[in-house]
């Protein structure tokens, strides 16, 4: 997924500590004030402990999602149904 930069030329003006590649994905996330990031495991587990009985990993749906190309290719998608 992250062959199409290098890291270190996108982000040059991280702290010198910033060196992996989850440095700089956490440095990026919290400078945007996210609190936090999910992959599809993590939101599925959220999902259902919040009750949803069907969590499912699902495909990208023309017409229902944004897009863009860019969204399409580093997005996930989850269907969830109380």
């Amino acid at each position: 997924m992250f062959e199409l930069y290098s890291i270190f030329d996108v982000f040059p003006h991280r702290p010198p500590e910033t060196v992996t590649l989850v440095d700089h994905v956490n440095a990026n996330v919290y400078e945007w004030g996210h609190k936090c990031i999910y992959d599809p495991e993590k939101i599925c587990r959220v999902l259902r402990y919040l009750g949803f009985a069907s969590v499912e990993i699902t495909d990208y749906r023309e017409g229902i999602d944004p897009s863009a190309e860019i969204r399409r290719r580093y997005s996930f998608y989850v269907e969830a149904r109380k």
